[in-house]
């Protein structure tokens, strides 16, 4: 059926009450004409129901004034169908009120965003936000985005903070979440002031992106406060550790340290190096440390740990000051490489404390040794003995020789005892024991004063060997003390007789005399020989006594045992004079050969005693008849 007000002049319609709007049917509202819409007054449309607004065409709506509009409730405009949202013009919407704002839609505020105007926008509530899509926030002016509240902001989705193509206010961008940060877009972050970078919590830091963080300029790297810098993550510090200040390297934590990388660090300037804390260093790894190629401070260097030093590279290592390298524990010095200690130069080397050296390891010290001073030599320990190889000791001047401790030297093995090629001194002579003494070389016993010499305690002095015994010279031999002849072995002996002073010769034992062999014996002058004692006479064997060249004395013959006369040579019986004839025992005589007596002369026999007579054998006397006397003759015996 037609309704009744199609047949109604607008004029008609104008003047229909509130309750006579109010009684049409939707029906009949939706059959007004876009002239007759155009006359209804606010307080008719406000009579009008929702279900009554909704029924009006799209084409109504798009001819609706102000003051029409400002009618609609907010029931009213919340159920307006998207094709009349979508007749509604800017100039339409823009009229909208902050109420019936506050009513639309988030599917409304979607339709109707870009025409909003900017206190509308500020007047949307979050739970409107959704309706501000992507596609939406792409398109906002500065100033809409602008007015948008922090609320709202605070309500965004990741997706719709990416969107936003244009810079959020200090504000908006205070009010971001922790999970909106990393939605921001490099455009975005690009183009942030100070103050909104500023405005970036130190809990939404961390959050944000590497790929985010690497978008920001130098300039705006540098804005960042110390709270921020801090809450920079390991992988953020490395993104941006180049663009770092020194203040902001300073701020950084140890829990930030593994940040800075090995590659960042080997580009760090030795300002920005210096601006990193003592704590930041102590957290750094081996390979961090091995990177860097700048100079550490001394304060940098005394924080580092026994773990890291071995990272230190040879470059940094070459460039240490003697404050620098004083700067390096006594707990640090023994883990250094030898690689390590080898790049120090002589400069550096003797620039180490007394506490430093006295840390180096053996291996250490063998590799440093030539390069150390006097000073440094003493303060060696005997731990690091072993560190001065026989290599290094053949290679030491006696000046540095000199400053090896007392209890260094008798801490050498016997090998490097022979690697001396210069004097020991007088007391590391005295220092040295039973088990090194085999060990000095032939050069520095022939080098040795009689000071020296003298240094060579008892002990030692029969643990040497023949060999080195004989390369003393008659000198030397004669200097040593009556002590130290006495210690002599009888092998000893043999290799020095020929060079002993009467005074040695006179001190020798039983134990040493044979020592004193054919060849020596043989060669000793009457002084020499007559310096030997009775008692060493009588520990000689038939072969020494045949050795002897020149006359006993009378003493020497009286000690002469039955076993050792057959020995003496005809050279020496035919030399003795009537005192020493004398001196051979009765019990002696009848032990001479034949051939021994046979070397006396008519005088030698006529001088024999009634008693040696007696002595003789029925031999000696068939070869002595025609020169005994006839005084003589009466007391032989065995004729």
């Amino acid at each position: 059926m037609t309704s009744i007000v199609t047949s109604m002049s607008t004029a008609q319609i104008a003047v229909l009450t509130t309750k006579q709007i109010g009684a049409l049917a939707s029906s009949d509202i939706a059959a007004l004409s876009t002239a007759q819409t155009q006359v209804l007054t606010s307080l008719q449309i406000a009579a009008m129901s929702t279900a009554d607004i909704v029924s009006l065409s799209p084409a109504a709506i798009a001819l609706f004034s102000a003051s029409q509009l400002d009618a609609l409730s907010s029931k009213d405009v919340v159920a307006l169908l998207p094709s009349q949202i979508a007749s509604l013009s800017t100039a339409q919407v823009q009229t909208l009120t902050t109420g019936q704002v506050a009513a639309l839609t988030t599917a409304q505020v979607t339709a109707l965003a870009l025409e909003l105007s900017t206190a509308q926008i500020a007047a949307l509530t979050t739970a409107q936000a959704p309706g501000l899509t992507a596609a939406v926030l792409a398109s906002l002016t500065t100033t809409q985005l602008a007015a948008i509240s922090t609320k709202e902001i605070a309500a965004f989705t990741t997706t719709q903070i990416g969107a936003l193509s244009v810079s959020l206010t200090t504000a908006q961008i205070a009010a971001l979440t922790t999970a909106q940060a990393p939605g921001l877009s490099a455009a975005v972050l690009a183009s942030l002031t100070t103050a909104q970078l500023d405005a970036i919590s130190i809990k939404e830091v961390p959050v944000l992106t590497v790929a985010q963080v690497s978008t920001l300029s130098t300039a705006q790297v540098q804005t960042l406060t110390t709270g921020q810098v801090a809450a920079l993550t390991t992988a953020q510090v490395t993104a941006l550790a180049l663009e770092l200040s020194t203040a902001q390297i300073a701020a950084l934590t140890t829990a930030q340290a593994p940040g800075l990388t090995a590659a960042v660090l080997a580009s760090l300037t030795t300002t920005q190096l210096a601006a990193i804390s003592t704590k930041e260093i102590a957290a750094f790894t081996t390979t961090q440390i091995g990177a860097l190629s700048v100079n550490l401070t001394t304060a940098q260097i005394a924080a580092l740990t026994t773990a890291q030093a071995p990272g230190l590279s040879a470059a940094v290592l070459a460039s240490l000051t003697t404050a620098q390298l004083d700067a390096i524990s006594t707990k640090e010095v023994p883990v250094l490489t030898v690689a390590q200690v080898s790049t120090l130069s002589t400069a550096q080397v003797q620039a180490l404390t007394t506490g430093q050296v006295a840390a180096l390891t053996t291996a250490q010290l063998t590799a440093l040794a030539l390069e150390l001073s006097t000073a440094q030599i003493a303060a060696l320990t005997t731990a690091q003995a072993p560190g001065l190889t026989a290599a290094v000791l053949a290679s030491l001047t006696t000046t540095q020789l000199a400053a090896i401790s007392t209890k260094e030297i008798a801490a050498f093995t016997t090998t490097q005892i022979g690697a001396l090629s210069v004097n020991l001194t007088t007391a590391q002579i005295a220092a040295l024991t039973t088990a090194q003494a085999p060990g000095l070389s032939a050069a520095v016993l022939a080098s040795l004063t009689t000071a020296q010499l003298d240094a060579i305690s008892t002990k030692e002095v029969p643990v040497l060997t023949v060999a080195q015994v004989s390369t003393l010279s008659t000198a030397q031999v004669q200097a040593l003390t009556t002590g130290q002849v006495a210690a002599l072995t009888y092998l000893q002996v043999a290799a020095l007789g020929a060079s002993f002073t009467t005074l040695e010769i006179s001190t020798l034992s039983t134990a040493q005399a044979p020592g004193l062999t054919a060849a020596v014996l043989a060669s000793l002058t009457t002084t020499q020989l007559a310096a030997i004692s009775t008692k060493e006479i009588a520990a000689f064997t038939t072969t020494q006594i045949g050795a002897l060249s020149v006359n006993l004395t009378t003493a020497q013959i009286a000690a002469l045992t039955t076993a050792q006369a057959p020995g003496l040579s005809a050279a020496v019986l035919a030399s003795l004079t009537t005192a020493q004839l004398d001196a051979i025992s009765t019990k002696e005589v009848p032990v001479l050969t034949v051939a021994q007596v046979s070397t006396l002369s008519t005088a030698q026999v006529q001088s024999l005693t009634t008693g040696q007579v007696a002595a003789l054998t029925y031999a000696q006397v068939s070869a002595l008849i025609s020169e005994l006397s006839v005084a003589q003759t009466p007391f032989i015996v065995n004729i």
